[in-house]
C-alpha cells in the first residue's frame, strides 16, 4: 500500500519527536509499570537528519550575506546565484508558475549590497508575487497558491509546558495556542487557511511549512527569554521575533536619532530613496507593486522642508503626505502602501512583569490560582453557564491591555475593527503584540512613559477589586418543578465550601447561609469566583449532567 507523502511526513516527525526521560529515585525504583526502552527506527533517524538539514538551511538563509546587482536577468539565473551562495540545491516549480502566466525566464532586476539572503529572496520573488519553501538542503520556488498545499507542510510538536510552565500549576495551553494563532492569522484553519494548531498532551502539535515553524520557534524563544529575566535586572525592551529583529531595532534607533536637513520641490520619490541611502548607509526599497495599487510610482513628486529633523520625522511627514507608510524589514528600509503594511504585521514580545505581574506573583491577596486552575468556569465550553458580571475580575495584564487598546490608535486593534492583536502571556509575564511597526514603536514609548511616571496601578486595582466583599445568592435549581437538592444536601454543600475553599477566609462578616431554597454567600470577589467555579464543576447549576461529565449517579455533596 502506498502512503501519501504528507501523511508519511506527519508519522515520521511524530516518531522523531525527542523523548525526555530520567532515572527514577531509588525509593520508587520498584514499580509494576513496564519500562520501555525506545529504539528509533531507520525512518526516524532519517527524519531527524532531514529536519536538521531544513533548520540548518533556514538559519543560513538569515545569516548569509549576499550582494547582487542584475538587470533584466532571468529568474532562474538569479536564483541559481542565490542557491550557490547558500550551498544548496534549487527547484523551480514550473507548473505553478505557468498557472500565473510566468516562466523561469521572467526578467528580474535588483541592486543590493550585503543583505541577508532572506531579505534578497523577499525582494526578488516579491517582484512577481511568488514565494519559496525550504526542503532538506533545497530551495523550492513556487506560486503562493501552490505553497499552501499541505504536501509541503511539516507537523512538529512543541513542548510548551516544559518551556513556559512553572511545574506547579497546569499551563493554560488554550491561551498559548491563541497567541500562536496571532501569527499571520489568515494561514490557520480557523480563518480558512491550511495550517493547524492543536493541543496535544502538555504542548502544541502544529502543521505549517518549515519557514513558518521557524517563526513559531522564534516566538517561543522570545517568551522564554522574557520569562527568564531576573527581577533585580529586568530588561524591559521589547523582544522581536523576526530573524533580523535585533538588527532592525538598531536601524530604527539610528533613523530616530540621526538628523537631516532637506528642501525638496517636486523631487521624484525614487531620487529621494537614493538620497536617503547615501545619508543613512542603508538600502532603501520602494515597493513598486504596492505603490501601483494606489496609482503611485518612483516618479511621484516629493515636497517639503526639514531643518535638523530626525530621519524618522522626515519619513513620517513625507509618507503621510503621499498616503504611504514605511518600515524596517530586517536589514533594509521599505516605503510602501498602508495596505501592504497591514498585510505583514510585526510580532513582538513585551516584558511587563514590573507593570502588570502575574496574579501568582501578587503578595497579600487571596489568589484565584490557589483554588482553581485552567480557564475560569469553563468559559467557552458548551453547556456551561455564563459568568455573572459581579464576578468579573480583570488581571493586571488585562487592565493594561484595555488601557493600551483605548489609548494607542484604538481603531488599529481587532477589538475595534483594526488588524492588530494583543494578548497576555501570564506564564512569561509578557504581552504578545502583532501590529504594524509604527504602532509598536508608539506602544514602546507608552510603556516607557508608564515606567517613568508610575501612572499605572493595574496591580493595586486588581488587589482592591479582588478583596472587595460582595454578596452572591444562588437559588437551588429545580427539575420538573422539584428542587434538585434537599435542604440537607445544601447544608452539606455549605460545609464543604467553607472547608475546601479558603478555610481561613471565613468569619468577620464573610459567611455562607444555606436556606431551604438558596445559598447566600458573603465573601471576597476572588474567593466568590473560586466558589462559583466549584459549583459549576459539581453540576449545581441547571444544565445537563451527562454533557457536563457528571454522569447519572448524582452528586456526592458530602464528599
Amino acid at each position: 500500500m502506498k502512503i501519501k507523502r504528507c501523511y508519511l511526513l506527519v508519522w515520521i516527525f511524530l516518531t522523531a519527536s525527542t523523548v525526555y526521560a530520567q532515572n527514577p529515585p531509588a525509593a520508587i525504583s520498584e514499580t509494576t509499570d513496564p519500562v520501555v526502552t525506545v529504539v528509533e527506527s531507520p525512518e526516524a533517524e532519517l527524519a531527524k537528519q532531514q529536519l536538521a538539514e531544513i533548520d540548518n538551511l533556514i538559519e543560513r538563509i538569515w545569516t548569509t550575506k549576499v550582494s547582487l546587482s542584475v538587470s533584466d536577468v532571468p529568474l532562474e539565473e538569479v536564483m541559481l546565484q542565490i542557491a550557490k551562495q547558500l550551498g544548496c540545491e534549487l527547484r523551480i516549480d514550473d507548473r505553478s508558475l505557468e498557472d500565473l502566466g510566468l516562466t523561469r525566464e521572467i526578467p528580474i532586476s535588483i541592486d543590493v549590497k550585503n543583505l541577508a539572503v532572506g531579505s534578497v529572496l523577499e525582494l526578488v520573488l516579491g517582484q512577481v508575487d511568488i514565494t519559496y519553501l525550504v526542503e532538506p538542503n533545497r530551495l523550492v520556488v513556487l506560486s503562493v497558491g501552490e505553497s499552501d498545499d499541505r504536501k509541503y507542510f511539516l507537523t512538529r510538536f512543541y513542548p510548551v509546558d516544559q518551556w513556559l510552565g512553572d511545574g506547579k500549576c497546569k499551563l493554560n495551553l488554550e491561551k498559548v495556542r491563541a497567541i500562536v494563532l496571532m501569527i499571520e492569522a489568515y494561514t490557520w484553519e480557523e480563518m480558512g487557511g491550511p495550517g493547524s494548531c492543536e493541543i496535544y498532551g502538555d504542548g502544541l502539535l502544529i502543521t505549517q511549512p518549515a519557514t513558518f515553524h521557524d517563526r513559531i520557534r522564534r516566538l517561543f524563544s522570545a517568551m522564554m527569554k522574557a520569562k527568564s529575566l531576573p527581577n533585580d535586572s529586568y530588561q524591559v525592551a521589547s523582544i522581536p521575533t523576526h530573524p533580523l529583529g535585533e538588527q532592525a531595532d538598531k536601524l530604527r534607533r539610528k533613523i530616530e536619532r540621526q538628523l537631516i536637513s532637506a528642501k525638496w520641490r517636486d523631487v521624484p520619490l525614487g531620487e529621494v530613496a537614493k538620497l536617503l541611502e547615501e545619508q543613512l548607509d542603508l538600502k532603501v526599497i520602494i515597493d513598486q507593486r504596492g505603490l501601483e495599487d494606489i496609482r503611485l510610482d518612483e516618479s511621484t513628486p516629493v515636497n517639503g522642508t526639514w531643518n535638523e529633523a530626525s530621519v524618522a520625522t522626515l519619513l513620517n511627514d513625507m509618507t503621510r503626505n503621499l498616503d504611504l507608510g514605511w518600515r524596517i524589514k530586517g536589514d533594509y528600509l521599505e516605503i510602501t502602501s498602508f495596505e501592504e503594511l497591514e498585510a505583514s504585521l510585526e510580532v513582538r514580545v513585551y516584558p511587563v512583569r514590573d507593570l502588570a505581574p502575574s496574579v501568582s506573583l501578587l503578595e497579600g491577596a487571596d489568589k484565584l490560582e490557589t483554588y482553581i486552575g485552567g480557564t475560569f468556569c469553563g468559559v467557552g465550553v458548551p453547556n456551561r453557564p455564563s459568568v455573572p458580571r459581579e464576578l468579573e475580575l480583570p488581571t493586571p495584564k488585562q487592565r493594561l491591555i484595555e488601557m493600551i487598546e483605548w489609548q494607542i490608535v484604538p481603531d488599529a486593534w481587532e477589538e475595534l475593527g483594526g488588524v492588530g492583536a494583543l494578548l497576555p502571556c501570564e506564564a512569561s509575564d509578557t504581552l504578545v503584540v502583532s501590529q504594524v511597526g509604527w504602532v509598536n514603536t508608539t506602544l514602546e514609548s507608552l510603556l516607557q512613559d508608564l515606567r517613568q511616571t508610575k501612572r499605572i496601578a493595574a496591580e493595586e486595582a486588581y488587589r482592591q477589586q479582588a478583596a472587595e466583599v460582595i454578596l452572591m445568592t444562588y437559588s437551588i435549581p429545580a427539575t420538573e418543578d422539584k428542587p434538585r437538592f434537599s435542604s440537607m444536601d445544601i447544608g452539606l454543600l455549605a460545609q464543604r465550601l467553607t472547608r475546601d475553599i479558603a478555610p481561613d477566609a471565613w468569619g468577620e462578616g464573610r459567611s455562607i447561609q444555606a436556606l431551604s431554597n438558596r445559598l447566600i454567600i458573603r465573601q471576597r470577589r476572588d474567593i466568590q469566583r473560586a466558589i462559583y467555579q466549584h459549583l459549576v464543576e459539581i453540576g449545581y447549576f441547571k444544565f445537563d449532567r451527562t454533557e457536563a461529565g457528571l454522569g447519572g449517579g448524582g452528586i456526592d455533596l458530602a464528599k
